[in-house]
């Protein structure tokens, strides 16, 4: 509300899902009472996937990807690479973003060859001793973990297995977020992530747009940066083509309008926008944390070391039948 009322047309975010389901609503409500003062929304962090079902908006422009995305790839990744095991254990943290990757891993089960022997979720940054969820996964035979963890709670809960002497792979959705293999050291190493830029995942093209974002930031583009990076370009892409069309006229309705048709060349390669629910179709990368790696993270000895690219098309769900979007007339 304090941007809009300082007059800003355009909002950015990169933050939770919680936090973009508030905005991605307030958006909707302001847009509704305000025919002619719409505000854009450009979401480049909030994952739900019910920010391109339920809740989807002619205004807001997804430009990462969501649960079911980051999954398609990881389970592919790992069953490919040896990492996927014939016996799942689901721990996550109990709200939306938690609850769609528990139920996009029960329902990948049978398609990906395994059986999910436990799930439980738990409270947001609340528990501090995993221990007691590692005997769980240790007593269910489980040989793979499966977590849309983030923050402290995937720190404890990874030292927690290894102190515990488990011997099984993580599936992981965060253990790329700055910090956390500087935090976790020698007990991340061979656990797998699924991100949408690592620097080695496309050849020369990835690993000069890395050296580039670093040279001008001090570190390479992990977690929502690459993705925030797309939706500036994408920003960029639609005015462009707004240029001697309707008298030059840039408004937020001809500004999404021109987004629906946006693809970005970015270093994974082409990142395109869906117009039907407004969810970008993005090159995702998964990586197992090795010492082999070529580019370092967190100024450890450790790193990102991709297995699998995969293209957006590939990464992507199809439309989701709750998606029910209004267009402008």
């Amino acid at each position: 509300k304090a941007a809009i009322n300082d007059g800003a047309h355009i909002v950015i975010q990169g933050a939770s899902s919680a936090i973009a389901g508030q905005i991605t609503g307030d958006v909707q409500k302001h847009n509704l009472r305000n025919p002619g003062r719409e505000v854009l929304y450009i979401n480049v962090g909030g994952q739900a996937m019910e920010l391109t079902g339920t809740k989807c908006h002619f205004y807001h422009f997804r430009w990462n990807t969501y649960a079911e995305g980051r999954m398609r790839a990881i389970f592919s990744a790992a069953k490919d690479t040896g990492g996927l095991g014939k016996k799942v254990y689901y721990i996550g943290q109990n709200y939306s973003w938690g609850q769609d990757v528990q139920r996009i891993t029960q329902e990948y089960s049978k398609q990906y060859g395994y059986a999910v022997v436990g799930d439980v979720l738990h409270d947001v940054n609340k528990i501090q001793d995993f221990a007691p969820y590692v005997a769980k996964i240790k007593d269910s035979g489980a040989d793979t973990v499966v977590t849309g963890n983030w923050g402290n709670d995937l720190l404890l809960l990874v030292k927690a297995a290894t102190d515990s002497g488990y011997k099984g792979k993580f599936l992981t959705t965060a253990l790329d977020q700055p910090g956390n293999i500087a935090a976790a050291g020698d007990n991340a190493v061979g656990h797998y992530t699924v991100q949408h830029f690592f620097p080695d995942a496309n050849g020369d093209k990835g690993a000069a747009f890395g050296e580039f974002y670093k040279s001008k930031v001090g570190d390479y583009p992990y977690n929502v940066q690459g993705d925030t990076v797309n939706g500036v370009l994408a920003l960029g892409e639609s005015l462009k083509a707004l240029k001697g069309k309707a008298g030059d006229k840039v408004s937020v309705k001809n500004i999404a309008l021109a987004m629906e048709k946006v693809t970005v060349e970015s270093s994974m390669g082409p990142v395109s926008m869906r117009r039907e629910d407004h969810q970008a179709l993005t090159p995702t990368a998964v990586a197992v944390v090795s010492k082999d790696a070529k580019f370092k993270f967190d100024n450890t000895d450790k790193g990102f070391k991709t297995v699998k690219l995969v293209s957006g098309k590939d990464a992507t769900g199809p439309v989701q039948a709750s998606c029910k979007m209004d267009r402008p007339s």
